[in-house]
């Protein structure tokens, strides 16, 4: 059966119905070498509890956990600093706004106990992207994980760490500089509609991410608020590309070394077509799931 139109073949050729505890985990392998990869997704609850028998084991035995990029250095993050360049400074910003859309982030700051001010010296893209870190950051919603746990777990068992390879975005900044009005109305009306489906679903999401149903998560997480807004933008397509490269890199570093590495992969990198599993599996990589 063919793969639905822009998903990863090798993700669904894996798919079980009959899921081991924990969240989503495929393996890649080449000779002595494996790299077991945990498919991560933003955002996550703080207080979320997951447990994975398997990583745990395969932590015992490991002798690198790579991370998601450093958050000045990844794609996602990446294009969000994009947003925050110096010279996408405003005054009175909602003012520039229909009435519907400025009612809409008036109605969402009061939601999450912040005064629509805060945001009025930001083009409304950057205003967009700071609502949803305040929302995120009300609801007790991560960014940052699961690469942090799982930081700290390596840390625990004495295994080393680090992030996925870095890379300069200054070019990227610069080139995005000057966004037209339009694309910054677009970031700002996705970044309110990420909000809202986030407050609808992100727990059960989460949930579903924590017990391994990639059914669930598909049906519950949306797209990144930056496919929204910046697939207007010729150098977001560099970014994503950029991101996916760079994580297919460091797997083919650690494949080239016997052992075991375990690495955190966002499910955004994984899931689509022509994406880490995907070009693995290309290169000779043996794509499967890690034992029980």
């Amino acid at each position: 059966m063919a793969p639905p139109d822009g998903e990863s073949a090798v993700v669904q050729e894996l798919e079980v119905v009959a899921r081991p505890p924990g969240p989503a985990l495929w393996r890649a392998r080449r000779g002595e070498s494996e790299v077991v990869i945990l498919g991560g997704l933003t955002p996550l609850p703080h207080s979320l509890e997951w447990f994975s028998p398997r990583l745990d084991r395969a932590m015992k035995d490991a002798r690198l956990v790579l991370l998601p990029p450093k958050a000045s250095a990844s794609p996602l993050e990446a294009a969000r600093l994009l947003l925050r360049y110096p010279s996408l400074k405003t005054r009175n910003m909602r003012a520039s706004l229909t009435p519907e859309l400025r009612a809409r982030l008036e109605r969402t700051a009061a939601s999450i106990g912040r005064d629509p001010k805060k945001y009025d010296s930001w083009k409304p893209g950057v205003a967009g992207f700071m609502m949803l870190e305040d929302f995120r950051e009300q609801g007790g919603l991560s960014s940052a994980k699961p690469g942090s746990t799982l930081a700290r777990r390596a840390k625990a068992a004495g295994v080393d760490a680090k992030p996925i390879e870095d890379f300069k975005a200054s070019s990227l900044m610069k080139a995005a500089a000057n966004l037209p009005a339009q694309t910054h109305v677009a970031c700002l009306t996705a970044a309110l509609d990420e909000i809202d489906h986030e407050a609808a679903n992100a727990p059960e999401a989460a949930r579903a991410w924590a017990r391994g149903d990639l059914a669930g998560v598909r049906g519950r997480a949306a797209p990144a608020v930056l496919d929204a807004c910046l697939q207007q933008v010729p150098t977001f397509g560099v970014l994503l590309e950029r991101g996916t490269a760079e994580a297919v890199s460091d797997i083919e570093r650690a494949l080239a070394k016997p052992g075991r590495t375990i690495a955190v992969i966002d499910l955004q990198y994984l899931l689509r077509r022509n994406g880490v599993l995907d070009r693995l599996k290309a290169r000779g990589a043996v794509i499967d799931l890690p034992p029980e």
